[in-house]
């Protein structure tokens, strides 16, 4: 939502929607490189103001590439204009213009920061260029924090370490007095940057911009790392493909990651870099930065053809880990997470090598028109071999004049796109809003939107009405939307498989057709819903964790899923209610214990085996996601699914399964649970109870609340006891699925008990009873409270009679 309401102008410089709850701490820094482009949309209509500051700011990047090529060169414009264009149109840089990283692409401070750092380091200047060299640290890190970590700390700490290893005399000088050493002209520039860095990102290192940090649960460390091939692959998108020069395997490596794994170093760039090494002896250093940045870029895992590499010794399957494993995760580098963009400063320093090479090939040429024609042909090639897209893609950013009139709709109070989880969608949908102006549901603003993600997976799921998962009936659909005050559905057509299909089914299920329909989109007004639903809960299924579905032979045979180690089902209750969610499940190959929360509350735990699964929950109304989790992890199967029922086709590689659950239906608790909320020891309270007398025995549904994970493990024991005396005469005692050291904070534990009757059980009135013990010395867990047999651990239910 933030960038198109800066590139309309509203509130440029306050990003409001930065401040939303569940959003950046730290804003300030956000609005900085977009204020030169809000100053253009005084002068030029929004989009070309973008595109405008878009090309200035690669203009600005290559301009000052080439003020630092002209040191490197001993000032030979032609050079530095090479070194300039290499890091201008590197296509690392390109892959972020792809898709608009305006932040990113602010690097233009970076080379001057380079030029004062080499002016101190190898020219022996003063403080005053360490005092401009603050300013320009601080230039090259005010757009994105990746700016610190990805080019201004590489670039720094790679030159450190080859000085000490290789050229130890350019930090300390022994003819010089201390305040004059360069290390301190160098650490002094570190410092006055860093006070400017910590105006803006001062915010990260508070304990809310670290809970910030941490709740940043996007995925990418992997995906969004470089390939070692990528420095040898040039674009299949590019001139060079309609040429046949493009190796296959590059369009493995940049056909998902252009933007962030672009990283061809050029052969025209190449050959001058391989001059200047052997020239100049001071090149070095520049290479040591560029191999160390690109190593750094291939991330965590190393990949081959985009896929991470496996290796397998004996019975174990590994990955291969590289040194950013182990640094990934420190405080502050654990703030971003896109290590190929450590090839930001690769781009720099493959530009100053190319400088100083063409500096020394150039002046070989002894007639300057002659230097000024090889320069433009070095560069012409350069060009070419860079180019990430050719033509560059673009489109019309005109919109339908429907959503100028939504714009004036002030009873609208929401608006769903459909589809909401597709990227580009999601892109079209924010830039539609910049017109709009409504609330809508999804977007981007911390990575992903903070919303929960029930809430968009369900109205997800809602918006595609024409392929609704089993068990939600299409009267859902407007009551769910008009109750979370969504009054206008979006259909984006461009981006579903049958438009056509969508549209028709969100017709038939709000019962009214398209109040706009174009090739692009459609429209539908929801109608208010004031009845109360025939239908008691909705549930859909998270994407990641569990396998397609599939027809499962256990447990009599079912439709259901396979989960992995843990998955989610995402809940709508539209009141509030009691009772049980039913589904059959079945483990693969061994039994599996699965633990089962609700809303970060540890609710239940169950051994799946074979058959129906009851699961007692007691929900609001609204939103709700439950969450599997198999402690002692899943299976590789290396065969299709449908293998399971007789079709054994290999797959590789292999899902990992461990248990499968069917298409659950929800019944309602016939009453309440009686409220008790007994305490007992170590912040564990009994909150309620059910009880019912059934031929098999007295079944009991528990409800406990545990503040904390218990201390020892403990087994519930459940009795049947004389009234008097309180001594068990029918009993269950048992561990729970999930131990009690393990239930964690704020465990919401349900314990499902059946208390079987013996046969020579007279009938008569009998005491129920339960409580927690430590089976290694059989002391109980204290109960408060005056209720009988309390005194001794025991929680005193009621009485009840046996026929």
């Amino acid at each position: 939502m933030a960038a198109p309401k800066a590139w309309i102008g509203q509130r440029a410089t306050l990003y409001i929607e930065l401040r939303a709850p569940g959003s950046f701490v730290g804003t300030a820094n956000f609005e900085l490189p977009q204020i030169p482009g809000t100053l253009l949309m005084l002068v030029f209509p929004p989009l070309l103001a973008m595109n405008l500051w878009l090309i200035m700011t690669l203009v600005l990047n290559g301009t000052a590439a080439y003020w630092l090529g002209l040191e490197l060169s001993d000032h030979h414009r032609g050079a530095a204009w090479l070194g300039g264009l290499v890091f201008m149109a590197f296509p690392n840089m390109q892959g972020h213009l792809s898709v608009g990283h305006i932040e990113i692409l602010a690097v233009y401070g970076l080379p001057l920061f380079a030029l004062c750092l080499w002016r101190i380091l190898y020219r022996g200047a003063g403080w005053r260029t360490a005092a401009w060299g603050s300013l320009c640290l601080a230039l090259a890190c005010l757009g994105i924090v990746s700016q610190i970590i990805f080019n201004a700390l590489p670039l720094t700490v790679f030159w450190g370490l080859y000085l000490l290893l290789a050229d130890r005399d350019r930090l300390w000088r022994r003819d010089l007095r201390l305040r004059d050493q360069p290390w301190l002209k160098v650490a002094g520039m570190f410092a006055g940057g860093g006070a400017i860095l910590l105006v803006f990102w001062g915010p990260l290192l508070t304990s809310a911009g670290r809970v910030e940090i941490e709740t940043l649960h996007e995925t990418g460390r992997v995906s969004f790392s470089a390939d070692p091939l990528a420095f040898v692959s040039p674009s299949p998108f590019g001139p060079l493909d309609d040429l046949g020069l493009v190796p296959d395997y590059a369009r493995d490596v940049l056909g998902v990651n252009s933007a962030e794994g672009a990283a061809y170093l050029g052969l025209a760039a190449l050959i001058l870099v391989i001059v200047a090494v052997a020239a100049r002896r001071e090149a070095r250093s520049w290479l040591f930065i560029a191999l160390l940045a690109m190593f750094f870029s291939l991330g965590p895992l190393l990949k081959w053809r985009d896929q991470p590499v496996t290796f397998r010794f004996e019975n174990f399957e590994s990955y291969v880990a590289l040194p950013w494993a182990a640094l990934q995760d420190l405080p502050f580098l654990d703030s971003t997470r896109t290590p190929g963009r450590f090839n930001g400063t690769t781009a720099l320093a493959w530009g100053a090598l190319v400088s100083i090479g063409a500096g020394v090939t150039l002046r070989r040429i002894k007639r300057p028109s002659l230097q000024a024609v090889a320069a433009l042909g070095l560069g012409l090639i350069m060009l070419v071999e860079y180019q990430l897209f050719w033509p560059y893609d673009s489109f019309s950013a005109d919109q339908p004049a429907y959503f100028e009139r939504l714009a004036a709709m002030d009873e609208v109070r929401g608006v769903l796109n459909v589809p909401l989880e597709n990227p580009l969608a999601v892109q079209h949908m924010m830039y539609q809003q910049t017109i709009h102006g409504k609330p809508m549901v999804g977007g981007l603003i911390s990575r992903r939107t903070p919303q929960d993600p029930a809430v968009i997976n369900i109205l997800a799921r809602l918006g595609l009405a024409d392929t609704l998962p089993a068990g939600i009936p299409p009267e859902a659909i407007p009551y769910v939307l008009s109750e979370m005050g969504i009054d206008r559905v979006i259909v984006q057509k461009r981006f579903l498989p049958d438009p056509a299909q969508t549209v028709a089914a969100l017709s038939a299920a709000l019962g009214i057709d398209p109040e706009y329909d174009d090739d692009h989109i459609a429209a539908f007004a929801v109608p208010p819903i004031n009845a109360a639903p025939e239908w008691s809960l909705l549930v859909v299924s998270s994407a990641a964790g569990w396998s397609e579905s599939v027809q499962v032979p256990y447990a009599g045979g079912f439709e259901g899923a396979f989960l992995a180690e843990f998955g989610e089902w995402y809940l709508y209750s539209p009141v509030e209610q009691v009772g049980e969610l039913v589904f059959k499940a079945g483990a693969y190959n061994v039994p599996r214990r699965v633990a089962i929360s609700l809303d970060d509350h540890l609710v239940a735990g169950r051994v799946i085996e074979q058959g129906e699964i009851r699961l007692s929950l007691s929900l609001t109304p609204g939103f709700h996601t439950l969450r599997f989790d198999v402690p002692d992890g899943c299976t590789d199967y290396p065969f299709t699914l449908s293998c399971l029922s007789g079709d054994c086709a290999p797959l590789d590689p292999p899902l990992c399964i461990s248990a499968a659950f069917g298409i659950p239906t929800w019944q309602a608790a016939a009453r309440s649970p009686v409220v008790l909320d007994i305490e007992l020891d170590h912040g564990l309270r009994l909150h309620a109870y059910t009880l019912d007398l059934l031929p098999e025995g007295v079944s009991m549904r528990l409800f406990w609340e545990a503040d904390h994970a218990l201390p020892h493990s403990y087994a519930l024991f459940a009795h049947l006891a004389d009234p008097v005396s309180g001594e068990p005469l029918a009993q269950d005692d048992d561990f729970p699925a999930v131990l009690t050291t393990d239930w964690g904070d704020s465990a919401r534990w349900v314990s499902d008990v059946v208390i079987p009757l013996p046969d020579d059980l007279p009938a008569g009135d009998y005491a129920i009873n339960v409580g927690w013990f430590d089976p290694v010395d059989g002391s109980r867990l204290a109960v408060q409270g005056d209720r009988p047999w309390a005194s001794v651990g025991i929680v005193h239910l009621e009485m009840v009679k046996i026929p």
